[in-house]
Protein backbone atom coordinates (compact mmCIF):
# COMPACT_ATOMS: atom_id res chain seq x y z
CA UNK A 1 0.00 0.00 0.00
CA UNK A 2 1.15 3.52 -0.73
CA UNK A 3 1.51 6.07 2.07
CA UNK A 4 0.15 9.14 0.27
CA UNK A 5 -0.66 10.49 -3.19
CA UNK A 6 -1.53 13.76 -4.86
CA UNK A 7 -1.89 15.23 -8.35
CA UNK A 8 -0.45 18.65 -9.11
CA UNK A 9 -3.20 21.05 -10.13
CA UNK A 10 -1.77 22.62 -13.27
CA UNK A 11 -1.91 22.06 -17.02
CA UNK A 12 0.49 19.09 -16.79
CA UNK A 13 -1.31 17.30 -13.95
CA UNK A 14 1.45 14.91 -12.90
CA UNK A 15 0.61 12.45 -10.11
CA UNK A 16 2.96 11.61 -7.23
CA UNK A 17 2.86 8.43 -5.13
CA UNK A 18 4.79 8.11 -1.85
CA UNK A 19 5.85 4.96 -0.03
CA UNK A 20 8.53 4.65 2.62
CA UNK A 21 11.54 6.73 1.63
CA UNK A 22 10.71 6.94 -2.09
CA UNK A 23 8.22 8.54 -4.46
CA UNK A 24 7.05 7.91 -8.02
CA UNK A 25 5.87 10.46 -10.61
CA UNK A 26 3.34 9.60 -13.32
CA UNK A 27 2.29 11.50 -16.44
CA UNK A 28 -1.20 10.43 -17.56
CA UNK A 29 -0.73 7.03 -15.92
CA UNK A 30 2.77 6.43 -17.34
CA UNK A 31 5.76 6.39 -14.97
CA UNK A 32 8.29 9.12 -15.79
CA UNK A 33 11.85 7.98 -16.46
CA UNK A 34 14.27 8.16 -13.55
CA UNK A 35 11.71 7.13 -10.92
CA UNK A 36 11.36 6.11 -8.15
CA UNK A 37 13.47 8.72 -6.37
CA UNK A 38 14.29 9.35 -2.74
CA UNK A 39 11.97 11.78 -0.96
CA UNK A 40 15.05 13.47 0.48
CA UNK A 41 16.20 14.19 -3.07
CA UNK A 42 13.01 15.53 -4.64
CA UNK A 43 11.27 16.92 -1.53
CA UNK A 44 14.09 18.03 0.73
CA UNK A 45 12.85 18.63 4.27
CA UNK A 46 9.87 16.26 3.98
CA UNK A 47 10.15 13.11 6.15
CA UNK A 48 9.85 9.51 5.02
CA UNK A 49 6.77 7.40 5.71
CA UNK A 50 4.26 10.25 5.51
CA UNK A 51 0.64 9.61 6.51
CA UNK A 52 -1.21 11.83 4.03
CA UNK A 53 -0.79 14.67 1.53
CA UNK A 54 -2.89 16.97 -0.64
CA UNK A 55 -2.04 19.57 -3.29
CA UNK A 56 -3.36 23.07 -3.93
CA UNK A 57 -3.12 25.13 -7.12
CA UNK A 58 -1.11 28.32 -7.40
CA UNK A 59 -3.46 31.20 -6.58
CA UNK A 60 -2.24 33.14 -9.63
CA UNK A 61 0.06 32.75 -12.61
CA UNK A 62 2.90 34.17 -10.53
CA UNK A 63 2.12 32.16 -7.39
CA UNK A 64 3.46 28.80 -6.27
CA UNK A 65 1.72 25.45 -6.09
CA UNK A 66 1.70 24.04 -2.57
CA UNK A 67 1.49 20.56 -1.06
CA UNK A 68 0.73 19.76 2.58
CA UNK A 69 2.30 16.63 4.07
CA UNK A 70 1.14 15.05 7.35
CA UNK A 71 2.93 12.58 9.62
CA UNK A 72 2.03 11.61 13.19
CA UNK A 73 1.11 14.89 14.95
CA UNK A 74 3.04 17.16 12.56
CA UNK A 75 2.56 18.69 9.14
CA UNK A 76 4.77 20.42 6.55
CA UNK A 77 3.95 22.71 3.63
CA UNK A 78 6.01 22.46 0.46
CA UNK A 79 6.05 25.16 -2.24
CA UNK A 80 7.22 24.03 -5.67
CA UNK A 81 10.12 26.06 -7.06
CA UNK A 82 9.42 25.02 -10.65
CA UNK A 83 6.03 24.91 -12.31
CA UNK A 84 4.60 25.44 -15.80
CA UNK A 85 4.50 29.06 -16.94
CA UNK A 86 1.42 30.71 -18.39
CA UNK A 87 2.98 30.38 -21.85
CA UNK A 88 3.67 26.66 -21.30
CA UNK A 89 0.09 26.00 -20.31
CA UNK A 90 -1.36 27.97 -23.21
CA UNK A 91 0.68 25.86 -25.62
CA UNK A 92 -0.41 22.55 -24.11
CA UNK A 93 -3.96 22.95 -22.83
CA UNK A 94 -5.39 26.44 -22.26
CA UNK A 95 -7.63 26.52 -19.18
CA UNK A 96 -10.43 29.08 -19.14
CA UNK A 97 -11.32 27.96 -15.62
CA UNK A 98 -7.85 28.63 -14.21
CA UNK A 99 -7.65 31.91 -16.13
CA UNK A 100 -10.79 33.04 -14.31
CA UNK A 101 -9.60 31.58 -11.00
CA UNK A 102 -6.32 33.51 -11.26
CA UNK A 103 -8.18 36.68 -12.28
CA UNK A 104 -10.45 36.47 -9.24
CA UNK A 105 -7.56 36.08 -6.84
CA UNK A 106 -5.42 38.66 -8.63
CA UNK A 107 -1.74 39.07 -7.82
CA UNK A 108 -1.02 39.77 -4.17
CA UNK A 109 1.63 42.26 -3.03
CA UNK A 110 3.82 39.21 -2.43
CA UNK A 111 3.45 38.31 -6.11
CA UNK A 112 4.25 41.86 -7.22
CA UNK A 113 7.42 42.00 -5.11
CA UNK A 114 8.40 38.59 -6.46
CA UNK A 115 7.97 39.80 -10.04
CA UNK A 116 10.07 42.91 -9.34
CA UNK A 117 12.77 41.51 -7.07
CA UNK A 118 12.46 37.71 -7.02
CA UNK A 119 13.51 35.67 -4.00
CA UNK A 120 10.25 34.06 -2.90
CA UNK A 121 10.76 31.19 -0.48
CA UNK A 122 10.19 27.72 -1.92
CA UNK A 123 10.69 24.20 -0.62
CA UNK A 124 9.59 22.73 2.69
CA UNK A 125 8.55 24.56 5.82
CA UNK A 126 9.58 23.45 9.28
CA UNK A 127 7.45 20.87 11.09
CA UNK A 128 4.36 22.32 12.78
CA UNK A 129 1.74 20.82 15.06
CA UNK A 130 -1.49 19.73 13.37
CA UNK A 131 -3.48 20.50 16.53
CA UNK A 132 -2.26 24.10 16.59
CA UNK A 133 -2.98 25.10 12.99
CA UNK A 134 -5.71 22.66 11.86
CA UNK A 135 -8.32 23.00 14.58
CA UNK A 136 -10.26 19.80 15.20
CA UNK A 137 -8.11 17.60 12.94
CA UNK A 138 -6.61 14.55 14.72
CA UNK A 139 -3.09 13.14 14.45
CA UNK A 140 -2.05 9.97 12.59
CA UNK A 141 -4.17 10.56 9.50
CA UNK A 142 -4.86 7.87 6.92
CA UNK A 143 -5.52 10.13 3.93
CA UNK A 144 -6.34 13.68 2.86
CA UNK A 145 -8.06 15.12 -0.18
CA UNK A 146 -8.78 18.66 -1.38
CA UNK A 147 -12.38 19.23 -2.42
CA UNK A 148 -13.76 21.19 -5.35
CA UNK A 149 -13.34 24.95 -5.53
CA UNK A 150 -16.55 26.99 -5.30
CA UNK A 151 -17.20 30.63 -6.05
CA UNK A 152 -19.39 32.77 -3.82
CA UNK A 153 -20.65 36.31 -4.24
CA UNK A 154 -18.64 38.84 -2.25
CA UNK A 155 -20.49 42.11 -2.75
CA UNK A 156 -20.53 44.99 -0.22
CA UNK A 157 -23.90 45.57 1.39
CA UNK A 158 -25.65 48.94 1.26
CA UNK A 159 -28.20 50.36 3.62
CA UNK A 160 -31.73 49.96 2.26
CA UNK A 161 -35.02 51.57 3.06
CA UNK A 162 -37.78 49.52 4.68
CA UNK A 163 -39.47 49.11 1.30
CA UNK A 164 -36.23 48.00 -0.32
CA UNK A 165 -35.51 45.53 2.48
CA UNK A 166 -38.98 44.01 2.07
CA UNK A 167 -38.43 43.68 -1.65
CA UNK A 168 -34.99 42.20 -1.08
CA UNK A 169 -36.47 39.35 0.95
CA UNK A 170 -38.22 38.05 -2.15
CA UNK A 171 -35.05 38.19 -4.25
CA UNK A 172 -32.54 36.04 -2.47
CA UNK A 173 -28.96 35.66 -3.60
CA UNK A 174 -28.41 32.98 -6.28
CA UNK A 175 -25.71 31.56 -4.00
CA UNK A 176 -28.16 30.80 -1.17
CA UNK A 177 -28.20 27.13 -2.10
CA UNK A 178 -24.44 27.01 -1.78
CA UNK A 179 -24.51 28.48 1.72
CA UNK A 180 -27.19 25.96 2.72
CA UNK A 181 -24.91 23.23 1.41
CA UNK A 182 -22.12 24.48 3.68
CA UNK A 183 -24.43 24.66 6.70
CA UNK A 184 -25.89 21.21 6.13
CA UNK A 185 -22.48 19.70 5.50
CA UNK A 186 -23.66 17.63 2.55
CA UNK A 187 -20.70 15.75 1.11
CA UNK A 188 -22.41 13.45 -1.38
CA UNK A 189 -24.39 15.88 -3.56
CA UNK A 190 -22.84 18.01 -6.28
CA UNK A 191 -23.24 21.78 -6.24
CA UNK A 192 -23.13 24.09 -9.23
CA UNK A 193 -21.99 27.70 -8.76
CA UNK A 194 -21.87 30.56 -11.24
CA UNK A 195 -18.50 31.91 -12.33
CA UNK A 196 -18.98 35.56 -11.50
CA UNK A 197 -16.72 38.53 -12.14
CA UNK A 198 -13.43 38.67 -10.27
CA UNK A 199 -14.13 41.88 -8.38
CA UNK A 200 -17.30 40.41 -6.86
CA UNK A 201 -16.24 36.87 -5.99
CA UNK A 202 -14.11 34.85 -3.63
CA UNK A 203 -13.12 31.20 -3.86
CA UNK A 204 -14.04 28.66 -1.20
CA UNK A 205 -12.62 25.18 -0.78
CA UNK A 206 -12.78 22.34 1.72
CA UNK A 207 -10.24 19.66 2.62
CA UNK A 208 -11.26 16.17 3.72
CA UNK A 209 -9.23 14.21 6.27
CA UNK A 210 -9.76 10.47 6.79
CA UNK A 211 -8.96 8.47 9.94
CA UNK A 212 -10.14 4.88 10.31
CA UNK A 213 -13.80 4.72 9.31
CA UNK A 214 -14.42 8.44 9.97
CA UNK A 215 -13.69 11.67 8.13
CA UNK A 216 -13.55 15.42 8.80
CA UNK A 217 -14.29 18.37 6.53
CA UNK A 218 -12.13 21.46 7.03
CA UNK A 219 -12.57 24.99 5.71
CA UNK A 220 -9.33 25.75 3.90
CA UNK A 221 -9.47 29.47 4.70
CA UNK A 222 -9.89 29.06 8.45
CA UNK A 223 -8.28 25.59 8.82
CA UNK A 224 -11.12 24.69 11.21
CA UNK A 225 -13.33 21.62 11.08
CA UNK A 226 -16.74 22.76 9.85
CA UNK A 227 -19.37 23.17 12.57
CA UNK A 228 -22.44 21.48 11.11
CA UNK A 229 -25.08 18.95 12.12
CA UNK A 230 -24.46 16.05 12.38
CA UNK A 231 -21.05 17.00 13.71
CA UNK A 232 -17.71 15.73 12.46
CA UNK A 233 -16.21 13.17 12.44
CA UNK A 234 -18.74 11.37 10.28
CA UNK A 235 -19.02 7.85 8.95
CA UNK A 236 -17.23 7.27 5.63
CA UNK A 237 -19.50 4.37 4.73
CA UNK A 238 -22.68 6.38 5.32
CA UNK A 239 -21.78 9.71 3.71
CA UNK A 240 -19.40 8.61 0.95
CA UNK A 241 -20.58 5.10 0.08
CA UNK A 242 -24.27 5.63 0.89
CA UNK A 243 -24.37 2.55 3.12
CA UNK A 244 -27.42 2.15 5.37
CA UNK A 245 -27.04 3.58 8.85
CA UNK A 246 -26.98 1.01 11.68
CA UNK A 247 -30.13 0.93 13.79
CA UNK A 248 -28.30 1.77 17.02
CA UNK A 249 -26.96 5.02 15.51
CA UNK A 250 -30.41 6.21 14.44
CA UNK A 251 -31.82 6.31 17.94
Amino acid sequence: LIDAAFTRINCQGKTYLFKGSQYWRFDDGVLDSGYPRDIAEGFEGIPNNVDAAFALPAHSFHGNERVYFFKDKYYWSYDFAQQPTQADCQKSSPSAVFNHYAFMNRDSWEDIFHILFGGRMTGASSARYISRDWKGVPSNLDAAMAGRIYVASHQPRRRKSRRQRKKYKTHRSPNLGFWRWLQNGSDSEGVESDWLSGSQCKTLQSVYFFVGDKYYRVNLRTKHVDLVQPRYPRSISQYWLDCPQPEEERT
